[in-house]
This record gives structure tokens, C-alpha cells and sequence, in this order.
């Protein structure tokens, strides 16, 4: 299935997949640079992956149940929505406040990697059961874009701007 007849089933699930790579993909990659920039130590960077993965795993059933209610759709800008505001709370709590920095990388992580999992539920509510698996791994070479072009956004960014715009 191509690019131009995902977005023709589901645009929302096309556009929320790219932006969950172009997201994720920088947060957990550059993310244990910048807490190295920073002054962070070992153990304060592996609390905030696992604190992300954590709350992942945790608010994943009660995202994908309410996406089960609900419009996908909503849950999936409710999702970016609130994994902005915790990003911009993480570039403004700093390492100088690890203690909010955490709280809100477990924010970010459990909103921001869960919603691409609804995304693709959403495809998957427009397409024909045969569809399904093509479906299904073109949305995730969407993703994969933008988890490519993510990480050279953000260095970029950062190269560009300073540090903290990794959370932009």
C-alpha cells in the first residue's frame, strides 16, 4: 500500500504515525546526550528511560480503551498535545530540577509513545481485512520516516539553537 492510499484511508493515522517517529525517535536517541551535556549522571538518565517506558506500559491499555469509546482521532491529539506541554516542561525544569524533569519525561513517555498504536488502530477501522498487513507496514514505513528525520531535526535544533531544543 502506498504512502498516497494510506492517507486516502485514514489521514489522521497517516500524519500521527509520522509525527510519533519524527518525536520519539530524538527523545530517546539525543535525549541521554543532552542529560550527558547537562551533567547528568548514569543513574539519573536510566531513570528517565524507565520512568518513560514505564508509564508507556501503564497508560497504554487506558489510551487504547478510551481510543475503543472515543474518536481515535481525539485520543491521538489529545496524545500530542499533552506530550508537547511535557516536552516544553522538561526543556524548562532542566537538570537543575531533576525531580519535575522526571515527572514530566514519565508524562511524556507515557502519552508520546503510546499514541502510535492507536494510529494504526485507526487505519485498521478503515481498512478492508485484506488490506490489514499492508496496511500495517506502510504506516510503519511512515514511521520509520520520521524516526530517521527526527533525530536530524533535533541535532540540528540543538546544534542551531542550544541544547533545550531538543524539547521543541
Amino acid at each position: 500500500v502506498r504512502e498516497r492510499e494510506l492517507f486516502a484511508l485514514a489521514p489522521a493515522a497517516v500524519v500521527g504515525a509520522f509525527g510519533a517517529g519524527l518525536m520519539n525517535a530524538p527523545m530517546l536517541g539525543i535525549l541521554p546526550v543532552y542529560g550527558v551535556q547537562v551533567g547528568l549522571d548514569t543513574g539519573q538518565l536510566a531513570q528517565i528511560m524507565i520512568v518513560m517506558q514505564v508509564t508507556t506500559v501503564l497508560l497504554q491499555g487506558p489510551l487504547g480503551k478510551d481510543s475503543d469509546r472515543l474518536d481515535r482521532r481525539l485520543i491521538i491529539v489529545i496524545c500530542c498535545t499533552i506530550g508537547a506541554h511535557s516536552a516544553l516542561a522538561m526543556g524548562w525544569a532542566g537538570p537543575e530540577r531533576f525531580a519535575l524533569f522526571l515527572a514530566a519525561a514519565a508524562v511524556w513517555g507515557g502519552f508520546s509513545l503510546s499514541f502510535y498504536a492507536i494510529c494504526l488502530a485507526h487505519i485498521n477501522d478503515h481498512a478492508r481485512p485484506a488490506q490489514m498487513v499492508h496496511v500495517a507496514g506502510g504506516l510503519l514505513l511512515v514511521w520509520a520516516t520520521g524516526s530517521m528525520l527526527g533525530p536530524l531535526i533535533g541535532g540540528a535544533a540543538m546544534q542551531a539553537v542550544g541544547r533545550e531544543a531538543l524539547f521543541g
